[in-house]
């Protein structure tokens, strides 16, 4: 592997363990592993995985996949491994709220709207997430009549969700409604220092 590859994958149990608090240990382990077996492939990814000692549950490399969306060089991996995952009539939920996600990472709008709509079906009890990530793909669509509905939806099963806040807000600026938008945009950075900083730097960038 190239040093570039080594300093991706070294991002491995870093991000794992924001997900994984109660099993760090096993991002180092994985780490090491993948290095001996290389990233070619979600499968030798998964061989690593299958080698460490007191093999865990399956949601466990699961939810270590998950955080390879995060990583360019692994995201094609993590989606191909919920893709087969999801192929399965009896896949956990979650799997799909994940694949979801994962489109969503890679700008694939229509797949994770695909996605929600079979969460949907299932009755998940998560619509909040559903209705986010519905909204968000609504956005990416320029779709954004539909976004502030979705978003409407989801702030109403989590109302102190700062991301529907600003999803809200950004549809509603793009519909011409900045007064409103306005107001949603303040509440995200309320919630978020990570929405407050870029409703800072848009407030910075704005003509006096």
């Amino acid at each position: 592997m190239t040093p570039r590859t080594i300093l991706k994958l070294a991002l491995v149990p870093l991000v794992g363990a924001v997900f994984l608090v109660r099993n760090p240990i096993y991002n180092i382990r994985i780490f090491l592993l993948m290095l001996k077996f290389g990233s070619e492939s979600e499968t030798n990814i998964l061989r690593a995985i299958d080698c460490l000692p007191n093999k865990p549950a399956p949601t466990y490399a699961a939810r270590l996949m998950y955080t390879f969306f995060w990583i360019p060089e692994l995201a094609q991996y993590a989606q191909r491994f919920f893709e087969r995952e999801c192929a399965h009539e009896d896949c956990p939920d979650l799997y799909l709220e994940y694949l979801a996600t994962g489109y969503r990472m890679r700008e694939m709008p229509e797949q994770s709207l695909a996605i929600c709509d079979e969460l949907t079906v299932r009755g998940y009890p998560r619509m909040d997430v559903v209705s986010r990530l519905r909204g968000i793909a609504m956005i990416a669509l320029s779709r954004y009549g539909e976004a502030v509905l979705q978003f409407r939806g989801a702030l109403q099963q989590q109302p102190d969700c700062a991301e529907a806040e600003y999803g809200l807000g950004y549809s509603l600026y793009n519909l011409g409604q900045h007064e409103e938008a306005q107001e949603h945009f303040y509440r995200a950075a309320e919630l978020s220092p990570y929405y407050a900083e870029i409703v800072a730097e848009s407030r910075n960038q704005s003509p006096n």
